[in-house]
């Protein structure tokens, strides 16, 4: 049976939330919403619109703002204080827990363009595929999965232990570019105004990459729930509804129709991973 669990107050990552069911004979359901960046906000509204398919079964509450990375999985691991959080799918990962493989961002975090110095705005006009693109150096933290991911592709990159620290690196022309995912590059632009970066207007990179809700691996009721949430949602438009509203104007602003595609291989994915279901995914050749 699914934990019911007390409303105390939890500090939580904003990467995950905690579940309770609900009392049948609740009027209303009751949330607490964690209000943290946009993306957290997209992961708990989506998450409470799955499980609003179950009829007043369970209820969100996400609460707190902050944890060590990695400490979220280990406390839903214990299933205790957290019951679901979200993230990249890996192997290891996906092994620990219990997935929804239903990839919440439609594999937008593989559709990456780069922040570029200004005065190298033009170093991408040339690039019209993975040999070119080899031409350059990309920086990246070295414990990122995408530095595996460029490096599996024979791109040799440029790594930093400091998220702010590659900012800076990119600044002082340790490497050429620095690809981010088309829902982060805007943020990183604005967040980073004292250097003199623009966002490239030529190529989008990309290799297929999915997130996911996660539950405990014995949690198999809720990990249901949340599916066949997600599954309805799909099926009468909600989720696309949801999905573009949070995204749709992204993508505008990048012109993402106009950009020389260069697609990479992604080894680090399992072979449980849907890319057979094209419904679930967005198609940057043919968006």
């Amino acid at each position: 049976m699914f934990r019911i669990l007390i409303s105390t107050f939890l500090m939580i990552n904003f990467s995950c939330v905690a579940v309770e069911t609900s009392s049948k004979e609740s009027v209303e359901k009751q949330y607490v919403i964690h209000t943290g960046p946009d993306d957290q906000s997209y992961f708990v509204r989506l998450l409470e619109h799955a499980l609003s398919y179950s009829n007043g079964k369970y209820a969100t509450k996400a609460i707190g703002s902050w944890l060590p990375h990695g400490r979220e999985f280990k406390m839903l691991q214990e299933d205790t204080q957290i019951n679901v959080a979200w993230g990249g799918a890996k192997p290891d990962r996906e092994s620990l827990y219990l997935p929804i493989r239903f990839p919440v961002f439609r594999g937008l975090m593989g559709w990456r363009i780069s922040l570029l110095k200004s005065k190298n705005k033009n170093i991408f006009s040339s690039i019209t595929n993975l040999e070119k693109l080899r031409e350059l150096s990309p920086g990246q933290h070295l414990n990122w999965s995408d530095t595996r991911i460029l490096e599996s592709n024979n791109i040799k990159v440029v790594t930093g232990s400091s998220y702010e620290g590659i900012f800076s690196m990119l600044d002082k022309e340790r490497f050429d570019h620095f690809p981010r995912a088309v829902i982060e590059i805007q943020r990183d632009l604005e967040n980073h105004k004292q250097f003199d970066f623009v966002i490239d207007n030529k190529v989008l990179i990309y290799y297929p990459t999915a997130s996911y809700f996660y539950v405990n691996k014995d949690n198999h009721e809720l990990a249901e729930a949340i599916s066949a949430g997600l599954e309805k949602a799909l099926s009468d438009g909600s989720f696309d509804k949801m999905f573009y509203a949070e995204f749709g104007h992204i993508l505008s602003a990048l012109n993402i129709k106009s950009r020389t595609v260069v697609k990479l291989k992604n080894p680090l994915l399992s072979k449980e991973t849907p890319l057979n279901r094209a419904e679930l995914w967005l198609d940057p050749e043919n968006f």
